[in-house]
């Protein structure tokens, strides 16, 4: 469980780490007026989704392996609305929020913005899968996953911040979740 929290708590900060050392301080700033905007529609998907958790923590302890598949299938397709929703909205509208808010010097350039959208959307589709990892104890012995989803993280980041920037980072926190997603499915049909 320590690996699954240290690379979760990497994952979070490299972001924010890298985009200082490569683009400095005040386009670091810039993205957290963008990362304040996702904490914000993360935090309220959270508090409209997490009466759900108990309720499939019961199904997962008490029935069957297809009755838990089909609850995840069906929440994951919940999920999957909810986040393309919010990913829709900020890629169209929070460059628009920040000119109203700030001013246009505040923005960020298009491609960064899609990309946090995309960040948002997959964190919150893993939302019950990474629950459903953890309370089916599925963890246990998975070392290895945590370790290639934050080098994977770390290194396309590293990459690709050279040459595009804010883009290139977030490319690789992209990519940190798509091999999230992957290996913990892969362990949970496993199991």
């Amino acid at each position: 469980m320590a690996f699954h929290t240290f690379s979760n708590t990497i994952s979070h900060y490299i972001d924010t780490f890298l985009i200082s050392i490569f683009e400095g301080i005040t386009n670091t700033g810039l993205y957290s007026n963008y990362k304040t905007i996702n904490n914000s529609i993360n935090t309220f998907i959270y508090q409209i989704t997490s009466s759900i958790k108990d309720p499939l923590r019961s199904i997962v302890a008490s029935e069957d392996k297809e009755k838990i598949k089909i609850s995840i299938s069906n929440l994951s397709f919940l999920m999957f609305w909810i986040g393309g929703f919010c990913c829709i909205c900020l890629s169209g509208l929070s460059n628009k929020f920040i000119a109203l808010w700030l001013d246009e010097s505040y923005l960020l350039p298009i491609p960064a913005v899609v990309m946090t959208a995309l960040v948002l959307y997959l964190s919150v589709q893993n939302f019950f899968l990474v629950d459903t990892y953890y309370s089916t104890y599925s963890y246990l012995g998975d070392r290895k996953s945590p370790l290639l989803e934050i080098s994977t993280n770390l290194f396309i980041s590293l990459i690709l911040g050279k040459f595009w920037g804010i883009t290139g980072i977030m490319t690789g926190t992209l990519c940190y979740y798509i091999v999230q997603t992957y290996l913990r499915t892969k362990k949970l049909c496993a199991s």
